[in-house]
């Protein structure tokens, strides 16, 4: 949306005529009325009409034939002159030029310029259709939106004194000395919208915009200010704003989420919103090799306004928006043409097939990079490392975890957090420019795996779904955040299959994901469900030696991406060739804890045991309290999944980190998360910090 929110303007309609607004009957079957009938008859029925008085007087003596009549009449009446002035006042604002008569100047041939033989209907007064008078008068139609006009005058929008054999309309003046070549004579505005972002070879200008709304502002302070003049919404291609006051408008257009104001500040200077004018669209490499040097050039893009004409665009090239403007006469109709799109339209296109799979993939390997920086995180976090046995790299990069000394303004915190958040932007931007046919399953699992992930280290964050959210964050409800990652995994769930070759996500990966969630929701009963449903599936199994489960083809390997491994956060790792995202004992472990708690003790020992057995560990044989087991099961889990990135996040689960890291100078009520970058609380008024930072 834009900043800000605009009021509709009303705007005065100027009533031309009145009386009855049906169309005329079809003419009758009895015998036509003699000429001097007609006459009678329609100075009759116009007996009331006081707006065209002068010329209903002057018709009680004008003479026409037989034939003048026998197929009826239609009459443009024009207005007195008083009431076409004050009409015409009201409209502009001003007294502006209007043709003087009185009832001796509507000679026989005047009043023949406005009778036209037939009965011709509104609906029937077309577009460049060309009519003769009585007098032999060309008489031009033309029409805009719902106006009309005869040689440039305008008619009345209503019928009036209308019989079965004439029909009158009122017109602003006299159509004498008018011609088909004449102007308009209205004060309107005509703006057509075409959508850049849609630019191709056989379409240079894009597509006309089907829908979208216009502002119209008297100055680009009052923009500033939010102060509208007019507003119209766009229908075919174009807004029409009809009857306005003559001036110069700055225009401001919104086609769902393109417009054209590009690259505009967040605040004012000095009054105005600078930001950046596009004087084309890039039709051709050629075209770009031959512009100004501009950083985003590409064809299909905007071309920017050099407006300091120095060869280089850049922010000296900001000028004062909205940048496009058209002067309205008095009496004309002007039209105007304005392009709307996005900062960087080539960025926006819709992706091919090829193109939307290899950004996918990219994302994959961000994420793939993320989940062990965050997996070192956790092990200097949870005590499973320390930060000197880490290498200079990685001791630099994430030393100050290590006893929780850090603060909001700490580098690794910042890059924690954007490394998660660079990777949501990707994937809503891949969204957006999705083909059309794209399965978006991946796409959502991915996201649905990152937003868990920074809530389980950061707690309470924004939750972003489109490509243009990143202004004014604010934190979210976690039940909100939750509610999407689990909405998010249940889609990619019903259209993944059930297992991938080469670490790639699945039904399981999505599977064991939402019982990951439902075990840190307290929701244990649905993390047996799904983790009971991975164990029956016989997708995974245990690897019987535990020096083979960090092997490539791995049956333990749910979701793996560990494709150019840092050299340093191999050896962190064991310098195993393998550091999965999920793996199947996980999912065991899940399914014992979650048993456990409801009451299913003996089930969740047999899994326990299977496990145990696995490692050459003593089996539960005699039973254990609930409490004995679940420390057996924890120390289960810290031996069986060392450094791989959920023992910090664990212990606040279970409550014992402050037991565990105490030493460490954990605090309770404050360490369980990290803060939030300090660089976002301070581009973000309305995000609020978590507690004790």
């Amino acid at each position: 949306m834009r900043k800000i929110t605009r009021a509709a303007i009303a705007a005065a309609t100027i009533i031309l005529a009145f009386g009855c607004k049906k169309d005329p009957v079809a003419p009758p079957e009895d015998p036509p009325r003699e000429p001097e009938e007609v006459i009678n008859g329609l100075v009759a029925s116009l007996e009331t009409a006081d707006s065209i008085r002068v010329f209903v007087d002057a018709l009680k003596g004008l003479e026409l034939s037989a034939t003048d009549v026998e197929e009826g009449i239609t009459v443009f009446a024009p207005l007195n002159d008083e009431v076409a002035r004050a009409q015409q006042a009201l409209m502009m604002g001003k007294k502006s030029s209007i043709q003087a008569f009185a009832t001796e100047d509507l000679t026989s041939s005047v009043l023949k310029d406005h009778i036209v033989k037939g009965v011709i209907k509104l609906a029937d007064l077309t577009n460049e259709r060309i009519l003769t008078s009585l007098s032999g008068k060309e008489l031009k139609v033309s029409r805009v939106g719902q106006k009309v006009w005869i040689n440039g005058v305008q008619i009345g929008s209503e019928v009036i004194g209308a019989t079965g054999d004439q029909v009158v309309y009122s017109v602003k003046t006299l159509l004498s000395g008018t011609s088909v070549d004449d102007e308009l004579q209205t004060t309107s505005l005509e703006v057509v919208v075409w959508d850049a972002a849609a630019w191709s070879p056989d379409k240079p200008s894009g597509v006309k915009a089907t829908s979208g709304t216009v502002w119209l502002y008297a100055s680009q302070q009052d923009y500033a200010n939010s102060v509208v003049a007019y507003e119209a919404e766009i229908d075919t291609g174009k807004a029409i704003f009809e009857d306005i006051k003559a001036g110069t408008y700055y225009i401001e257009v919104e086609y769902g989420d393109k417009y054209n104001i590009f690259y505009e500040g967040e605040q004012a200077q000095d009054g105005y919103y600078l930001g950046m004018a596009a004087a084309g669209i890039f039709r051709s490499q050629s075209d770009v090799d031959g512009w100004a040097d501009q950083p985003d050039a590409a064809v299909g893009n905007f071309k920017w306004t050099d407006a300091n004409s120095d060869g280089v665009i850049n922010a000296d090239d900001l000028v004062k928006m909205p940048y496009e403007n058209a002067e309205v006469k008095d009496g004309r109709v002007k039209t105007v043409e304005v392009f709307v799109g996005y900062n960087n339209n080539a960025a926006q296109k819709p992706l091919t097939p090829e193109e939307f799979i290899a950004q996918l993939n990219t994302a994959h390997g961000r994420i793939g990079a993320w989940q062990k920086e965050l997996a070192v995180a956790d092990a200097l976090l949870s005590g499973e490392a320390v930060s000197d046995t880490l290498g200079a790299a990685l001791n630099g990069q994430f030393a100050l975890l290590n006893n929780f000394s850090f603060t909001s303004a700490a580098p690794v915190i910042n890059q924690l957090w954007q490394g998660g958040y660079s990777v949501i932007h990707s994937l809503n931007a891949i969204e957006s420019r999705a083909p059309q046919a794209a399965e978006l399953e991946t796409l959502r699992l991915f996201r649905a795996y990152v937003y868990m992930q920074l809530m389980h280290y950061f707690g309470r964050v924004p939750l972003m779904t489109t490509e243009n959210q990143g202004t004014d964050l604010s934190n979210s409800d976690p039940d909100a955040v939750y509610d999407f990652i689990v909405a998010e995994l249940e889609q990619a769930s019903a259209q993944l299959p059930q297992r991938a070759m080469g670490g790639g996500v699945s039904k399981g990966t999505a599977q064991a994901l939402l019982a990951k969630a439902a075990l840190f929701k307290g929701n244990v009963q649905l993390a047996v469900t799904l983790t009971d449903r991975m164990i029956t599936s016989g997708a995974y199994a245990l690897e019987a030696n535990t020096a083979q489960i960090f092997r490539q083809g791995s049956s333990e390997v749910i979701w793996d991406h560990s494709e150019l491994m840092r050299e340093d956060v191999k050896r962190f790792f064991y310098n195993r060739s393998v550091f999965p995202i999920i793996r199947y004992t996980e999912v065991m472990l899940m399914n014992a804890e979650a048993k456990a708690a409801t009451n299913k003790q003996s089930e969740a020992e047999q899994v326990y045991n299977l496990l145990a057995s696995r490692r050459g560990m003593s089996p539960i044989g005699e039973p254990v309290s609930s409490q004995g087991f679940a420390d057996l099961l924890q120390a289960l889990w810290k031996i069986e999944m060392p450094k791989e990135g959920s023992r910090f996040v664990n212990l606040v689960r279970w409550a014992k980190a402050a037991e565990v890291l105490g030493s460490k100078g954990y605090m309770e009520n404050k360490n369980h998360v990290l803060p939030i970058p300090q660089v976002v609380m301070d581009a973000n008024p309305n995000m609020l910090q978590n507690t004790g930072y």
